[in-house]
């Protein structure tokens, strides 16, 4: 064989590799483009539920508390400023069967948790004929039966993440009862739950009965009880308040928290909240919150009249 014919074999050879190379290239450089057109679809459209879950849980969100004889509040909420943990939630409800009334804030990890939490709540409420009946610790252990609580690990298809997607959920619910003012509760996770005694100005932190609520809750969950007077106060704030940052990185305190309710013995509901919000925008400085924030100021008015016990 000649040296050209030799030549012109290897030549053809590598022609043939060169065009099955480039088949090869266009069909890699098609399955992207329909990669690339199907992630799109698919990030719209988580893009989509998640705007409508969060149009939910807005609306979800009361926009007025009832009114409660002998009882003033006052609440405020702030979104985060960027998609993060802390799907607030609150509700003050009466009990029309008893003169009792409940208080519940819960803060979880996504609209959807917090969504369905509160989804069960609606349920128990539909069912139960009198839900001032159940002990705050008898509630949240329903709530959770209802909720059927068991957040898996986030796996798709075998592919794992390197961290378990752990949602949790802090949750505060107490029924105050309107004879003798005696508020029992059950607090889960970091909730800040203070309450402010009028006759002292002295602010005392609420025990925590468990941490938060994660997957399935094995925890034996207690009720506690504390006696309120005339002009005492009870203060909620979901974790976002105590997680609000400074451009520097430090986070608001609770001795901050404490100081300024101490500052504020004479001022009313609306005022000490406005005060909560005003100097957590002072402290963050525009910093964004990844958290959102929520504030609720209860007051037992000045004159109550305390019904002796069964």
């Amino acid at each position: 064989m000649s040296e050209s014919q030799d030549w012109k074999q290897k030549y053809e050879k590598l022609a043939l590799l060169l065009k099955s190379k480039e088949q090869t290239l266009v069909a890699y450089q098609k399955a992207i483009q329909q990669s690339n057109l199907l992630m799109k679809e698919v990030m719209d459209k988580l893009s989509i539920e998640l705007k409508m879950a969060h149009q939910i849980h807005r609306i979800l969100l009361p926009v007025d508390l009832p009114v409660i004889a002998n009882c003033e509040f006052s609440f405020k909420f702030r979104a985060a400023d960027k998609e993060g943990t802390g799907k607030d939630f609150y509700e003050v409800f009466p009990h029309s069967a008893s003169k009792s009334f409940s208080i519940i804030m819960s803060s979880c990890a996504s609209h959807s948790l917090s969504a369905l939490l509160f989804s069960a709540r609606l349920k128990m409420m539909s069912r139960a004929s009198r839900l001032d009946q159940w002990m705050p610790n008898e509630f949240i252990s329903r709530l959770i039966e209802e909720t059927n609580w068991d957040i898996s690990d986030l796996s798709t298809e075998g592919i794992k993440a390197s961290h378990p997607l752990h949602q949790k959920v802090a949750l505060f619910y107490a029924l105050v009862n309107q004879k003798t003012y005696e508020m029992s509760y059950c607090l889960l996770g970091n909730i800040t739950a203070l309450v402010q005694y009028a006759e002292t100005g002295e602010v005392e932190k609420l025990k925590t009965s468990a941490p938060s609520l994660e997957k399935e809750q094995k925890t034996a969950l207690k009720t506690n009880v504390v006696s309120l007077n005339g002009r005492d106060r009870l203060i909620l704030c979901s974790p976002g308040v105590l997680q609000c940052q400074a451009p520097g990185g430090d986070t608001y305190s609770l001795s901050s928290l404490k100081q300024s309710l101490q500052n504020e013995t004479t001022s009313s509901v609306h005022q000490v909240r406005n005060r909560i919000v005003y100097e957590l925008e002072s402290f963050a400085q525009g910093q964004p919150s990844e958290s959102d924030q929520s504030v609720l100021v209860m007051e037992i008015k000045n004159h109550i009249l305390k019904l002796a016990k069964n």
